[in-house]
């Protein structure tokens, strides 16, 4: 199931300072950041960010933000709620890899 990358897409698909500023707010609640990201967005960062002026620069430095690591929930993290990942996509994974495979939250 996509995490980081249903920002990726998104960021690639921006076409205007004011949408990355969006998007750049909800990553750094709703994502998970490279380490060494601090996930507040001050103000003066978003002038900053806009005053850049070139788009394709400005979805480059979002991308340097995410961690890449973490583009698609891992397989052991399926049962954690916080990922909400369906009954279908579950099944599917189950079925793909089999049950053994798949460590169980439940005890």
């Amino acid at each position: 199931m996509p995490y980081n990358a249903v920002f990726v897409a998104r960021i690639q698909a921006a076409r205007t300072s004011n949408e990355l500023v969006q998007i750049w707010r909800e990553m750094a609640t709703e994502s998970f950041l490279n380490w060494y990201v601090n996930p507040e967005v001050p103000e003066d960062a978003v002038a900053d960010f806009i005053a850049i002026g070139d788009v394709a620069k400005q979805q480059s430095l979002l991308m340097e933000l995410l961690d890449k690591n973490q583009l698609y929930v891992n397989l052991s993290e399926m049962e954690d709620e916080d990922f909400q990942v369906s009954n279908a996509d579950k099944g599917l994974n189950r079925e793909f890899y089999g049950d053994e495979v798949i460590p169980s939250l439940s005890l």
